[in-house]
């Protein structure tokens, strides 16, 4: 169970690594409802689009504040689940008014650009 309570080190995977993901997850899951309610109650693409990053800013902002607590200074890293939420939330509510198959056009370019960043970003020397 300890195992668990921390980040794997370089190799494996702990509960601890998968906290970010799974919230990731479920805010893209969550997201057509929402917007499938707002249509319904009958709001504006407007303030549909307003109201989405509204809560992008939010997020990235209430992501740096509890990061600058007790801190003199503020912290403006968005490594932190929150901040990196709101970073994407705009971009995932931009994706989801598109069609099916703009959507997946999308989750391949992602992909094969995720793959290309890391086969030709060189590795580091034995020495790092």
């Amino acid at each position: 169970l300890a195992h668990h309570q921390s980040h794997a080190a370089w190799i494996g995977c702990s509960l601890h690594d998968l906290i970010q993901p799974s919230f990731s997850f479920l805010v893209g899951v969550a997201l057509p409802f929402s917007l499938a309610r707002r249509t319904a109650e009958g709001q504006s693409p407007w303030r549909r689009t307003l109201h989405a990053f509204w809560r992008a800013l939010m997020l990235v902002l209430l992501g740096v504040f509890l990061r600058s607590v007790g801190s003199a200074h503020t912290r403006w890293t968005f490594e932190d689940t929150l901040s990196q939420i709101g970073l994407g939330y705009g971009f995932l509510y931009l994706l989801g008014l598109r069609s099916m198959r703009v959507q997946w056009t999308a989750v391949g370019v992602i992909l094969i650009g995720y793959w290309l960043l890391f086969a030709l970003y060189p590795l580091p020397g034995l020495d790092f």
